[in-house]
């Protein structure tokens, strides 16, 4: 028997785990289940029969209505698991739209994986193509900060930006021009805030 699970407003809950909802799945009429993580996690990884719905978009209760046009019908919802929130986001979500038997998978993929269950998917999310180009830096919003030291004192403070640009190449710093001073290296603590250019590319 599954154990009780207190939701933050007191709520009495039962945990769902991987085998029990194997079964239901294979139960009729199934449940629908979604998947409410973004778009491209659910093209790479997903439990078998999921629909998905991402919570952190704005389209999410218009994405489930398709999936679930029924209000009444039993919905199960799953997101990344080990603790993750985003489902019991979900949950909250669609029962504040009217949804009535909404539940949560709170393993979420990482516990239906433990269990050696089977997932659909193309596999690892692809990773992003490195960032390359000459980047403006936004001037309002920048400053740098230097530390210095010499043998008596430390020495610290702030150089407010006027005008910069960064060129990144794969991924890596190359230059970075600030104002009327070229630096080769990008190794000082700095909080600089940028935009591409127009171009996005130098």
């Amino acid at each position: 028997m599954p154990l009780a699970h207190f939701a933050g407003n007191g709520e009495e809950r039962w945990i769902m785990n991987a085998e029990q909802l194997r079964q239901r799945l294979a139960a009729q009429p199934p449940p629908v289940l979604v998947q409410v993580l973004p778009e491209e996690v659910f093209a790479a990884q997903r439990i078998p029969h999921s629909g998905n719905a991402c919570v952190y978009e704005m389209t999410f209760l218009e994405r489930m209505a398709s999936l679930a046009p029924d209000k009444a019908a039993q919905v199960i919802v799953y997101g990344a698991g080990e603790g993750s929130r985003d489902a019991e986001a979900a949950r909250e979500k669609l029962l504040a739209a009217g949804y009535t038997n909404v539940e949560v998978f709170a393993e979420g993929l990482t516990g239906w994986e433990r269990a050696g269950l089977p997932c659909e998917g193309a596999g690892a999310l692809a990773a992003p193509p490195p960032l390359s180009g000459t980047f403006a830096v936004n001037a309002a919003e920048s400053v740098l900060r230097w530390t210095g030291r010499n043998l008596f004192n430390h020495h610290h403070g702030t150089v407010k930006l006027s005008a910069g640009r960064i060129v990144i190449e794969h991924g890596a710093s190359v230059s970075a021009q600030f104002s009327n001073w070229t630096a080769r290296s990008l190794a000082f603590t700095a909080r600089v805030v940028f935009f591409a250019s127009s171009a996005g590319t130098s």
